[in-house]
């Protein structure tokens, strides 16, 4: 066995790197959580990840984007601390997110390979969709620079942030709704996919007068922001007004903006058990103008369920047997798809069973005026071109619940699987001081 050379080996690691492929061909990233990888240690901005690659014949390593994004237990993304030189100098926190592409695994470490840099173990990661792709994760002191610029960029006075495949630009007073949403591809100049995103809630008070909210009612605004080398995560505060007061709903989440997809989990917070407080059509519509993007309405209820008045009318329990056929286990799924200038878009929500269970779950609207007469909402004359996605909250008991969105652009075969990416975890693997032998 030759002798184990850490400065030879990182050397030779800089002089391998081959470069990363165009983010045109990605697909939404993996999330693992800290507390999950076993015997990570060392300061956030310390953290790599690479792949074992064939370069003219040699197994060289090659570095892929990773990021720390610095969670609290809440799930929400944590500011700076007073004095603090900077939470990328603290160590990896078991509450962290570490958030990585696959599309660059490679081979999987033999005992002839050195190490990627100065680093005594590595953290095995394997793709389950394609078992024979690796990748290693681990903290290199003094590492190596990181492949790839930022993959997003924030425009805070314009209100964009900017990816390959997209430009987001979110309302002034909503920031978690989009005004306008572009894509972006081989075709050359941004086409625009949808505009004037709208959060309509309706509440049908039994013994009572109806509340309707939109997004003149609501305020939902960007606090912590953190760009790295996979996307960039924010944290969204969220508040209601109630004629002149302003009322904090508990709502905050953290929103992810990655080269061709965005992640928003929003965390519904029911203060009084609905059944029996609120009538049958109470619920939230996500409404929007599709503009250039086409929803593919040859058979949508195959992926998500069409929204019908006269089933919502009759009640959660009803209109929960619906909902239930896309659940499998503990949770539900589902899906619109759809094309953009010739490209595939999707829209994936995914939320626990016991919501659909309670007749709570997406349903595709493709007319928003003659759903909201339906169900005698009050209708806008602007509204006549809008599409939507209905939630009925009438049958929700007390309680916080989460539910997950991705919107995605790509090809069909990048978006056909659930986002984020899963990925399994291997044993540390530790590297011999004396030679260049692996120990499994």
């Amino acid at each position: 066995m030759p002798q184990f050379n850490r400065n030879a080996a990182l050397s030779w690691t800089l002089s391998a790197l081959v470069a990363w492929p165009s983010a045109l061909g990605l697909a939404c990233p993996a999330f693992l959580a800290a507390k999950e990888l076993p015997g990570l240690a060392g300061a956030r901005r310390d953290l790599r990840l690479f792949a074992l690659v064939m370069h003219d014949g040699k197994r060289l390593w090659q570095v892929l984007p990773v990021q720390v994004d610095p969670l609290g237990s809440d799930g929400v993304l944590q500011a700076h601390g007073d004095g603090d030189p900077g939470r990328e100098s603290l160590p990896v926190a078991t509450t962290d997110r570490i958030s990585l592409r696959r599309e660059g695994f490679g081979l999987r470490l033999a005992a002839s390979d050195p190490p990627p840099c100065q680093t005594p173990t590595v953290i095995e990661l394997q793709n389950p969709e394609t078992p024979s792709l690796f990748g290693y994760l681990t903290t290199c002191a003094g590492g190596t620079n990181q492949a790839s610029p930022d993959p997003i960029v924030h425009d805070a006075e314009r209100r964009q942030i900017t990816g390959e495949r997209f430009v987001y630009e979110y309302q002034p007073n909503n920031q978690l709704m989009y005004k306008t949403l572009n894509a972006k591809g081989p075709w050359g100049k941004p086409v625009l996919a949808g505009s004037d995103a709208d959060l309509n809630m309706h509440l049908d008070i039994a013994d009572f007068f109806n509340l309707d909210f939109t997004n003149g009612d609501v305020e939902s605004y960007v606090g912590n922001v953190d760009i790295g080398k996979v996307g960039m995560v924010a944290s969204i505060d969220f508040f209601l007004r109630v004629l002149f007061f302003k009322i904090n709903l508990k709502m905050s989440t953290t929103v992810g903006f990655f080269a061709d997809a965005a992640h928003i989990p929003t965390v519904i917070d029911v203060p009084i058990d609905a059944p029996g407080q609120l009538n049958p059509g109470s619920g939230i519509l996500y409404t929007w103008v599709p503009q250039g993007a086409v929803i593919d309405a040859s058979k949508p209820s195959a992926t998500m369920p069409i929204a019908d008045p006269k089933v919502i009318g009759q009640g959660f329990a009803i209109s929960a047997r619906v909902g239930l056929p896309y659940c499998h286990g503990a949770f539900c799924s589902y899906k619109l798809r759809g094309t953009i200038a010739n490209e595939a878009f999707g829209l994936d929500v995914s939320l626990p069973r016991i919501m659909v269970e309670h007749g709570f779950y997406p349903q595709w609207v493709a007319d928003v005026s003659a759903f909201k007469r339906a169900l005698d909402w009050p209708v806008d004359d602007n509204e006549a071109h809008q599409v939507a996605v209905y939630f009925d909250n009438s049958g929700l008991l007390k309680g916080q619940y989460k539910m997950d969105q991705w919107l995605r652009i790509g090809k069909p075969a990048a978006i056909a699987t659930d986002c984020p990416r899963a990925v399994n975890i291997g044993k540390p693997i530790r590297f011999e001081t004396s030679s260049a032998k692996v120990a499994h």
